[in-house]
């Protein structure tokens, strides 16, 4: 799995929708699983911290960024459909692996390599949600 420094962005995200992470039983095709981050953790105070200083940056702030922060508010944030939350986390990625110098094919490989999704996937997610996300610092 590769391991990019998380965009202030990125963080603020997982706060409001939690981290997939990948689990695989021996044997078996690895699955996606949504993990809450565990209130007053590093992690939890990490991504509260990227959040404000989001918040009062003066950046103009992506459509998901504002949904998160009205999901967070109202308590919906576990009635989105998963794929929703992974489609999400496939823009960050790509989003980072930009911000990181890497060009959007070379991003959207490393996502497909991350997330074992195929370039069909991929493409139509970036194509279907990259103008909701800004990459941020």
């Amino acid at each position: 799995m590769i391991k990019l420094k998380k965009t202030d962005e990125a963080l603020a995200c997982e706060l409001f929708w939690g981290v997939f992470e990948f689990r695989q039983k021996k044997g078996l095709a690895p699955i996606a699983v949504l993990r809450l981050l565990k209130r007053h953790s590093q992690e939890d105070r990490d991504a509260r911290a990227a959040t404000a200083r989001l918040l009062r940056s003066g950046l103009p702030l992506s459509q998901g960024f504002r949904d998160g922060l009205a999901d967070l508010i109202q308590g919906r944030r576990r009635g989105q459909p998963a794929t929703w939350y992974r489609d999400t986390h496939v823009v960050i990625f790509i989003n980072n692996c930009r911000a990181a110098g890497d060009s959007v094919a070379t991003a959207k490989q490393k996502a497909e390599d991350n997330f074992g999704l195929g370039d069909e996937t991929i493409n139509r997610i970036w194509k279907r949600r990259r103008r909701g996300f800004l990459r941020s610092g």
